[in-house]
């Protein structure tokens, strides 16, 4: 990416269009005017308080209308921002904050954060009597860094991902490009702000001009009414949280203004396309992850039904390949691991040369841990995460398939799999099962898997468990089912 600068985004935006609708929460509602006043605003009293331009920024709050100004107030101060999860022990939430060199914190008024170092400013939430000015218009360069996100440690040590003020605004653009734009568009947000989902719509909202509906809390039965009355057009799921809006649904259509429902956070299984296509729900599978600034491929609405199961085609202006483990490129339908490249792809993990050494191949080409497919017509299939492949007396064995099979019996809410370490055969598959209320019945079930899958990949064991452990982001932790294997195994 050449040397690029440009105005404040919130700036541009609030000259271009000041009284259009920013952001929306219940029934109150603010315009970027007042997002920019109330920015600027907070961002003076940072600097009163101490801050110094540049410095990092921890941001750990909760889906609200403060957590917007927040996020703008540090943009307008050049200062990077570290997105730090919620859900965190204080334990790893100290860590990020010492690995990432944190500055200063913004979080909730009302938390908390017996976890941050005393070295760490504290920032205001409010401030009272600094009045909003036009000072902070020094342009900002698309290289710098604008976020730090961890990966969501889903196997094991998170790593903390740069993502420029390029990778933001490219990765806007190629979806605005991919999806279009509606003048009555309102996106909903009910996925975490600290996570690039939310964040890549906070994002959206400001370069569209188009208001954002935030939700405080995963609310399904709030979510399905505003599907269908209108109240948003566009909304960003995790297969887990449509899963459970469609158990809200009752017999009402979609609002014939609602557009899409953008399904990110891996592959979902075909049961739940199947169910969304079956109650009429426009439903676009994405590809993507933190390190390229949110989606990278998309399906497009023409081929929501034909193609259904793919996450469609790169977005323009990036890149995706599959390779063997040794980088060279397969043929067309040939299953390997994906690589991407664009200017929305990171510019590495913060501070660890040898994780970027390793995860770029030559000319900018990203290592992504995925595993799957593009077939003849040029549509990526995701299969699932290379390193959750389960290589047992040979075979390769994809955790998604067996999830897919156990999915599709009558009572089960949720599956998951992992592998796990065997003297004869390497590595066995084991299930873990969330039944709906009164419907267990194991023995069927196992009847059900050996009707379905080959022999070699039938579970060995079925753990059934009230749920299954998630991160922020609604990913499964597959090193917690293997610790929950091997603890349960012990006790045995």
């Amino acid at each position: 990416m050449t040397s690029m600068t440009l105005p404040p985004f919130l700036w541009k935006r609030k000259e271009q269009t000041p009284d259009r609708i920013a952001v929306m929460q219940g029934e109150q509602k603010w315009t970027f005017r007042q997002l920019w006043n109330e920015a600027t605003a907070l961002a003076r009293g940072w600097e009163q308080a101490g801050l110094q331009k540049e410095a990092r920024i921890g941001f750990f709050a909760r889906n609200r209308w403060e957590s917007i100004v927040a996020l703008h107030a540090g943009m307008l101060l050049h200062c990077p921002i570290v997105c730090l999860n919620r859900r965190l022990t204080p334990s790893e939430l100290r860590w990020q904050t010492e690995n990432s060199k944190l500055s200063a914190l913004y979080c909730d008024k009302d938390d908390a954060v017996k976890w941050l170092p005393e070295s760490v400013l504290k920032l205001p939430v409010h401030v009272e009597n600094i009045s909003s000015n036009n000072s902070f218009l020094e342009e900002i360069s698309l290289e710098d860094p604008c976020t730090l996100m961890y990966t969501s440690g889903t196997t094991g040590t998170p790593k903390a991902v740069v993502q420029t003020y390029g990778n933001h605004f490219f990765n806007a653009t190629a979806s605005l490009f991919h999806l279009g734009s509606e003048r009555e568009d309102v996106w909903g947000c009910p996925v975490p702000l600290f996570h690039i989902s939310g964040f890549s719509i906070v994002m959206r909202s400001c370069l569209y001009g188009m208001p954002l509906r935030l939700y405080e809390t995963f609310d399904p039965a709030a979510l399905a009414n505003d599907m269908q009355v209108g109240r948003i057009t566009i909304v960003s799921f995790v297969a887990t949280m449509l899963q459970r809006v469609l158990g809200e649904w009752d017999e009402n259509t979609v609002h014939p203004s609602f557009r899409t429902v953008l399904l990110g956070g891996g592959p979902a299984t075909k049961s739940l396309l199947d169910e969304a296509k079956k109650r009429g729900i426009p439903l676009l599978q994405t590809y993507g992850m933190t390190e390229t600034a949110s989606q990278i491929a998309t399906l497009s609405q023409e081929d929501a039904v034909r193609k259904l199961g793919s996450s469609g085609k790169p977005l323009f202006g990036t890149s995706i390949q599959v390779v063997t483990a040794e980088g060279q490129q397969v043929r067309r339908g040939e299953i390997g691991e994906l690589i991407v490249k664009g200017p929305t792809v990171t510019p590495g993990y913060d501070e660890l040369p040898e994780a970027n050494a390793t995860s770029f191949l030559k000319d900018g080409w990203f290592r992504t841990g995925d595993v799957g497919y593009i077939d003849e017509e040029g549509y990526l299939f995701v299969v699932d995460r290379r390193k959750d492949l389960i290589i047992s007396g040979g075979e390769n064995i994809y955790p998604k398939e067996i999830e897919e099979v156990l999915a599709s019996f009558a009572g089960i809410k949720e599956a998951a799999v992992c592998g796990r370490a065997d003297a004869t055969w390497g590595a066995v598959p084991v299930a873990f099962v969330v039944w709906e209320v009164g419907e267990k019945n194991l023995v069927a079930l196992q009847r059900h898997v050996e009707q379905h899958l080959a022999k070699f990949k039938h579970p060995v064991a079925y753990h059934e468990v009230d749920e299954l452990p998630r991160n922020a982001s609604q990913k499964i932790l597959r090193y917690k089912l293997q610790e929950w294997d091997e603890k349960w195994r012990e006790q045995s």
